[in-house]
């Protein structure tokens, strides 16, 4: 739990070593056994490396993690994981398998994933519906996810919301609704001390 807390810590204040330590700390929980050390490692350590882009390898994480827990009868961090794998497949133009997976905890899993989860999926499906040119449907879920994420905050949920939200409205062509958005999340990120969640805002 100490490695895997320092690791992220260390990577989200941009020090990239940090992804060392949270491997290191994924090896150490699979050893122990312990639910929800395996459970929060599988979680973090993709994660982590989704803000260095190492999306390839989280997703492959993400799915091994989602197996252990499945295994371990973890509905909760299963469905978590499945969210965040959902996102590095949309990072990589997996566009088909991300939504897929994000129809599936949206629909028949929503239930398990409580607000964070719920909130993390849609906004991922609601990217992947607009990079494949279905405006009107990710309109639709923007609207519902962004309330959930906006009860939140901060630079895990609510900023990447916003993100998304700007690109939709840019798609658009309301270029207004688009700024002032991307503003709020800059706004959003630039009050918490994760150098790595600034970039995508501020880009």
């Amino acid at each position: 739990h100490l490695l895997n807390t320092l690791g992220c810590c260390e990577a989200q204040a941009g020090d990239p070593a940090g992804l060392d330590r949270i491997r290191e700390a994924l090896v150490l929980a699979e050893r122990s056994g312990e639910a929800e050390a395996i459970g929060r490692a599988h979680v973090n350590v993709p994660s982590t490396l989704a803000l260095y882009q190492r999306n390839r390898e989280g997703a492959e994480i993400c799915e091994r993690g989602r197996e252990v827990m499945r295994k371990l009868g973890s509905p909760t961090f299963e469905t978590f994981i499945a969210g965040n794998q959902a996102g590095m497949l949309a990072q990589l133009g997996e566009y088909e398998e991300s939504e897929r997976i994000c129809r599936e905890l949206l629909g028949p899993r929503r239930s398990v994933l409580g607000v964070p989860g719920i909130a993390n999926a849609s906004y991922v499906l609601e990217r992947v519906l607009l990079a494949t040119g279905r405006y009107e449907e990710s309109r639709a879920l923007a609207d519902e996810a962004l309330p959930l994420a906006r009860r939140m905050g901060g630079a895990e949920y609510l900023a990447p919301g916003l993100v998304a939200e700007a690109e939709l409205e840019e798609a658009r062509g309301n270029l207004a609704a688009a700024r002032q958005l991307i503003r709020e999340a800059v706004d959003v990120e630039l009050e918490e001390p994760s150098l790595a969640h600034w970039v995508e805002a501020i880009v």
